[in-house]
């Protein structure tokens, strides 16, 4: 059912914005460079992280921010025994994730790339909903290292 719930909204992520830029061009061309997988913890092979030809993909300013943002409220989150304080925490994660797409102006690869990198903060989102605490403890973690990565591919 989690899986399904993720695929679902990752399938209508990826419209949403397609549909957004569908009249931009689509020049940029895939690599195989420098692959990281992102974190994911299902039957699923993840889908790796790759540079443009060695290079940073150009990401635009409001994804860049909202990436900002996400990092940032991890980062202040103190770890509690409460689990309100994730489900407080999760409502604002959801807040800046849903903005991210919602501003989303990349196309062609960088913006699949942008997905690949999104998908499994989206996954610990789902767990952050949930009531139970030791779960929630671990996402917390996961998103740190996922956040990180982003600089590594994204400029």
């Amino acid at each position: 059912m989690k899986k399904t719930i993720v695929m679902a909204f990752a399938l209508v992520a990826m419209v949403a914005c397609k549909n957004q830029n569908s009249a931009a061009p689509e020049t940029e061309e895939p690599t195989t460079e420098a692959v990281v997988e992102p974190i994911v913890e299902n039957e699923e092979q993840p889908v790796a992280l790759v540079l443009d030809n060695g290079k940073k993909w150009v990401a635009n300013a409001e994804t860049t921010e909202g990436v900002a943002i996400l990092s940032q409220k991890i980062n202040d989150f103190e770890v509690s025994e409460n689990i309100d304080s994730y489900h407080t925490l999760n409502r604002e994660l959801q807040s800046a994730f849903k903005d991210i797409f919602q501003k989303c102006t990349m196309t062609g690869e960088g913006h699949e790339q942008l997905h690949n990198f999104l998908i499994p903060i989206h996954e610990e989102l789902l767990v952050l909903e949930g009531d139970d605490l030791e779960a929630s403890k671990k996402s917390i973690a996961k998103l740190k290292e996922q956040l990180v990565v982003y600089p590594q591919f994204f400029e």
